[in-house]
């Protein structure tokens, strides 16, 4: 495994378009990001299941960071 972790950032999904082009550059195969409960329940009582229907291009594993 070889990967790299993102910003601690809130506004992820919003700024993976800018971490694909990084992941390519580094050749990793795994992406690690932060996850934060307001993107499933954005809000109180109404959650939400989307997901970033933006992929890898060389197919990268995204762990989550609770």
């Amino acid at each position: 495994m070889l990967g790299m972790q993102t910003n601690n950032s809130s506004d992820w999904p919003a700024t993976l378009s800018q971490v694909w082009p990084a992941a390519e550059a580094l050749h990793v195969n795994t992406v690690e990001t932060p996850i934060y409960w307001e993107q499933f329940e954005p809000k109180p009582g109404h959650s939400t299941t989307r997901r970033s229907t933006q992929s890898s291009p060389r197919r990268a594993r995204i762990t989550f960071i609770w």
